[in-house]
Parts: C-alpha cells; sequence; structure tokens
C-alpha cells in the first residue's frame, strides 16, 4: 500500500469516528401532554376562554376551563451525570404558569421525567393530567 491510500483510510476511519461520537453526543428527544381545568387561584372559579403562558407557549382554555398544551424537549447531553441531571433540572423541572397580559404567576413542579420517558402500554402515560390554580 501507498501512503495516500494508508491516508485515505485513516481519515476514513477519523470521520466514522467523529461522526459515531456526534451521533452519541446528542441530548435525547422527549414530550407529553399536559391537561387539566384553569382555576382562578382566589376565587376557585373555572377560567373560562382565559389566555394562559404555560412554560413559552400560549394556551387558551376552552368554555370549560379545559386546556391542552404538548410540553417537550431535548435533553441535555454534556458533562457528567450529576452535570447531566442539574442541566435537565434546571431547564425542564419547573413551568411557569401566568395569565397573559398578568405579571402575577405561579411555578409548579412539570414532574417531566415521569411523563416524557414512559412506555407503559397499560395506562395512558404520556398525559399528565393537572388542574391550574391561577393568580
Amino acid at each position: 500500500m501507498n501512503s495516500a491510500s494508508l491516508l485515505h483510510r485513516a481519515l476514513a476511519l477519523l470521520l466514522l469516528c467523529t461522526a459515531a461520537l456526534t451521533v452519541a453526543a446528542k441530548g435525547v428527544f422527549w414530550s407529553y401532554t399536559l391537561t387539566g381545568t384553569a382555576y382562578d387561584q382566589a376565587t376557585k372559579d373555572v377560567l373560562r376562554d382565559t389566555a394562559l403562558m404555560i412554560g413559552d407557549q400560549l394556551v387558551t382554555t376552552d368554555s370549560t376551563g379545559h386546556y391542552r398544551v404538548e410540553i417537550s424537549g431535548i435533553t441535555c447531553d454534556r458533562g457528567t451525570r450529576a452535570q447531566i441531571n442539574r442541566c435537565n433540572e434546571e431547564h425542564y423541572g419547573t413551568l411557569e404558569i401566568r395569565r397573559v397580559l398578568n405579571s402575577a404567576s405561579i411555578t409548579i413542579n412539570s414532574r417531566w421525567k415521569q411523563y416524557a420517558f414512559c412506555t407503559s402500554g397499560i395506562v395512558p402515560c404520556k398525559e399528565q393530567r393537572r388542574d391550574l390554580f391561577v393568580p
């Protein structure tokens, strides 16, 4: 074999290893549906036809106060296991909820891990039912 052939093989092997590491370093996409009824926190009245910000998504309740929103993300993929867990919790651990044009908000624990990677075939576990009490 000549040196050009060896160089091409080495380059191809290097590209293959780089591609494998790049694929392995990607985070995992996840999603679940958050659904329930929204209530006024003070009066406990149902919030009918009300615009809410859930995380960074605009959601409008229907005439019965029901809302439905898709929550999704891509897990962090850099660092140690502890650093990855901390990064994921910082990004996805809580959801801020508020009415549009209102600065008052509530923050809830999203419980994202419990629903995002659920694989049960018996119970629909990709849907989190949660009633919200919004200020």
